[in-house]
């Protein structure tokens, strides 16, 4: 009764845009069962025209994407003299953000008021409060609800937005140390390695994916 007044509520609009994601969603499960949901060339489909139509289209995406953050964040051109206040002015903060980086390597993460320490790998799909595995299913059949059986969501969804890889970059950057970008490095791709597009907990909520793509 109450989802049928929820859709009598509803504007034709919305009704259309909802039918039209289920519809997304049946042929993307289907794509799943045939290994074809992550097709290798889904990213350049997904670009500007001029991009996608270029046989050097890899090159001129990271091109692009070097332009935007100098726009972004001007103080890119200007390295050395933000080193230089984060050693002087901004001393306090450049301790804390190292120290935090400096127990990332050790893969000890911290949210939540809590620091949680993980082998190696780190298991990305289990709940680290109660040990237990999320299932790897599509994405709109984990049961997010279900906390009785696999632990408060919330746990394993900040674990893998990866807002601890900022500290490290920060590290890198102030330190110029390489060991920074090699466990960068090593963990986004043992996250890709194991959570394959469209499966599992970690790609159950479009913020999810969101929160990673900023942190990357």
């Amino acid at each position: 009764v109450s989802r049928l007044v929820k859709l009598r509520a509803m504007s034709a609009r919305e009704l259309r845009v909802r039918a039209a994601y289920a519809a997304f969603c049946t042929m993307e499960r289907a794509e799943l069962r045939r290994a074809r949901a992550a097709h290798p060339l889904r990213l350049r489909r997904l670009l500007r025209r001029d991009l996608r139509r270029s046989t050097d289209w890899q090159r001129l995406l990271l091109a692009r994407r070097s332009e935007a953050v100098r726009r972004f964040f001007p103080s890119v051109s200007e390295p050395d003299a933000i080193r230089q206040a984060f050693g002087s002015t901004y001393r306090t903060h450049r301790t804390a953000s190292l120290a935090r980086a400096e127990d990332v390597l050790h893969h000890r993460i911290a949210f939540f008021g809590e620091t949680f320490e993980f082998g190696s790998p780190i298991p990305w799909n289990t709940d680290p409060v109660k040990g237990t595995e999320w299932p790897r299913v599509y994405h709109r059949d984990v049961p997010t609800h279900a906390s009785a059986a696999y632990g408060d969501v919330k746990y394993v969804w900040e674990l893998n937005r990866h807002q601890f890889l900022v500290d490290v970059a920060k590290a890198w950057f102030l330190t110029g140390e390489h060991r920074s970008v090699a466990k960068m490095s090593e963990l986004v791709e043992s996250w890709i390695a194991d959570n394959p597009y469209g499966v599992g907990v970690s790609w159950a909520c479009a913020l999810e994916p969101a929160f990673r793509t900023f942190s990357w």
